[in-house]
C-alpha cells in the first residue's frame, strides 16, 4: 500500500509541474499570492492558529502533530483578474486583456502514530507563493514601453516538520526551495526616445525587447501552537527573507540602425538585433502572522489573523548586463522602494451537519508599492475581500472543498516620473482591478501509515 501512496504522490507532483505553465498571482501585496488551499480562500487566510488540515504545511507547521495517518490534498484555483487605466492627461482609458489562470496545490502529510508517541508529523508541499502575469496591448500608453506581456512563474516546495512538546504546545518548521521556471517580460523599446537627445525629435519607430530568464532561491519558515484551553488557541507564524537568484537572456529587435553604426560609437555592437545575457537578484519578503482561534465545540470556530510583511527588502528590479552601455543600464534599472505591509484576515467554519460545513471570511491587505513606482507590471493598491466555501465530506476518509474569493484592488492616481524620463510617455493616470478567485480541493485521510504500523507490530511482539 505505502508502495501505491509514493506512485500516487509523484505522479500528481509531475501534473502539477505541468499545470504551472498556467501560474499567476492573485496577489496579497506586492507580488505575493495569497492562494494556497480552498478551506484556506474559504476562510479568507485565517488559519494559522487552527492548523487542523494539510495546508499546516505552508501555514503553520506546528500543528502537523495533530493530523492522525496520512492525508493528500491536490486542487487548483481558476483566477481572473481584470485591470483598467485612465490616463491623467488625456483621459483614454485601457484595461489589460481577459485571461483565465489556473494555480494547482498539493499536501502531503504523515503522522508516525504511536511509535513516536504521537507527537510528531512530516508534510510535503506545493504551491505558488509568489508571481504574476498579465497582459496588455502593445499599443497602449501605458504599458507599452513597461511591459505588454509580464510573468513570474514559481514553485515552491515545501518539506515540514512538527513537534508537540506538551498537550498544549507545539512548535513546527520547514525548509523552503522557491523554483523560478519563468521570469519574462515584453515590451517596446524606445528607439525615438534613446535618440532624442542625440538628434531631437524623431519618430523613430519602436523596436521590441525581450527578456528571458529563470532562477532559484532557498528559506525557510517557523511555526507555534499554543492551547491554552480546550476553546482557545494562538498560532505565530514566521517566513524567512529568500533570494531568487535570475539568470536569463535580453534580447533588443529592431534597433534604430544609429545605435549600432560608427556614428554613436556603436552603442550596441550589432543589430537591427540585440542580446545579452542578464542576471538579477529577486528578493522574497519575511512575514511574521499571529492567529487566534475560538472554538467552542466541533461545530463552529471563528478566527482571526494579523500578518506583517516586510517588502521593504524589495528596493529595486535592476539587471546586470554581460554587454551593457549607458542606454541599457538606464532602462535595466527599476526602482520599486517597496514599503512593509499589514494584512487583516477573519474567518471561520459552520456544521451544518455531518456532510456539509460552511465557511466564509473577509480581509484587507495594504499596499506594498508607493504611488511614485506603480505601473501596470505590478498594479499595486489597498485590497478588500470577502470569500465563501462549502465542504462536502464524501465518506469518513473523503471531502472536497470549494470557494470563491472576491478581491477589490482600491483605486489608486500614481504619478511615476521614472517611466516618463526613461521612454518619454507619461503613464500617470487612475488604475483600478478587481480579481475573482475560484478554487477546488480534494482531500482523502489514510487512517494509518502501513510501514509503522508493522515496524510497531514487531516491536511490540
Amino acid at each position: 500500500m505505502l508502495r501505491l501512496y509514493t506512485k500516487l504522490s509523484l505522479l500528481i507532483v509531475l501534473i502539477l509541474v505541468a499545470f504551472q505553465s498556467q501560474c499567476w498571482a492573485v496577489g496579497s501585496s506586492g507580488f505575493e499570492n495569497a492562494t494556497y488551499s480552498a478551506r484556506s480562500i474559504a476562510q479568507s487566510n485565517a488559519v494559522v492558529a487552527r492548523p487542523d488540515e494539510p495546508d499546516a504545511v505552508v501555514f503553520n507547521p506546528a500543528g502537523l502533530p495533530d493530523l492522525p495517518g496520512v492525508q493528500l490534498s491536490v486542487g487548483g484555483a481558476a483566477i481572473n483578474t481584470l485591470t483598467h487605466f485612465q490616463s491623467k492627461g488625456t483621459g483614454r482609458r485601457e484595461k489589460s486583456s481577459a485571461q483565465l489562470a489556473f494555480v494547482p496545490n498539493f499536501f502531503l502529510t504523515a503522522n508516525p502514530g504511536e511509535i513516536l508517541d504521537d507527537r510528531v508529523g512530516f508534510g510535503l508541499g506545493m504551491t505558488a507563493p509568489f508571481g504574476l502575469q498579465n497582459r496588455y496591448n502593445s499599443t497602449d500608453v501605458f504599458s507599452r514601453y513597461t511591459g505588454h506581456r509580464n510573468a513570474l512563474k514559481m514553485v515552491a516546495i515545501t518539506l515540514a516538520g512538527g513537534l508537540k512538546l506538551s498537550d498544549k504546545l507545539s512548535i513546527g518548521g520547514a525548509a523552503v526551495d522557491y523554483v523560478t521556471f519563468k521570469y519574462d517580460q515584453i515590451s517596446n523599446f524606445p528607439n525615438s526616445n534613446v535618440l532624442a537627445g542625440i538628434i531631437g525629435p524623431n519618430n523613430a519607430p519602436d523596436g521590441v525587447a525581450r527578456l528571458d530568464s529563470d532562477g532559484y532561491g532557498l528559506g525557510w519558515t517557523l511555526g507555534a501552537l499554543y492551547k491554552p484551553s480546550e476553546k482557545h488557541r494562538i498560532g505565530f507564524y514566521y517566513r524567512s527573507r529568500a533570494t531568487v537568484e535570475i539568470d536569463g537572456e535580453v534580447r533588443i529587435e529592431g534597433l534604430n540602425p544609429l545605435l549600432f553604426s560608427p556614428v554613436l560609437g556603436n552603442l550596441f555592437p550589432t543589430g537591427p538585433d540585440f542580446k545579452t545575457q542578464a542576471t538579477s537578484d529577486l528578493p522574497l519578503p519575511p512575514n511574521i502572522t499571529v492567529g487566534y482561534a475560538y472554538v467552542p465545540s466541533d461545530k463552529w470556530a471563528i478566527e482571526f489573523d494579523v500578518g506583517y510583511t516586510m517588502w521593504n527588502v524589495f528596493k529595486d528590479q535592476d539587471f546586470a548586463f554581460e554587454i551593457t552601455n549607458v542606454v541599457l543600464q538606464n532602462l535595466g534599472r527599476v526602482p520599486r522602494d517597496y514599503d512593509n505591509t499589514w494584512s487583516f484576515h477573519l474567518g471561520g467554519h459552520y456544521k451544518i451537519n455531518d456532510k456539509l460545513d460552511l465557511m466564509a471570511g473577509t480581509l484587507y491587505y495594504t499596499a506594498a508599492s508607493p504611488k511614485e513606482h506603480v505601473d501596470n507590471v505590478l498594479v499595486d493598491s489597498h485590497r478588500m475581500g470577502w470569500s465563501l466555501g462549502l465542504r462536502w465530506n464524501i465518506t469518513e476518509n473523503m471531502s472536497l472543498d470549494t470557494a470563491y474569493l472576491g478581491l477589490f484592488h482600491f483605486s489608486r492616481n500614481i504619478q511615476n516620473s521614472e517611466v516618463f524620463a526613461k521612454t518619454g510617455l507619461n503613464i500617470d493616470g487612475r488604475y483600478t482591478s478587481y480579481t475573482n478567485d475560484f478554487i477546488v480541493n480534494f482531500t482523502y485521510r489514510f487512517d494509518h501509515i502501513p510501514f509503522f504500523e508493522k515496524q510497531q507490530s514487531i516491536s511490540n511482539s
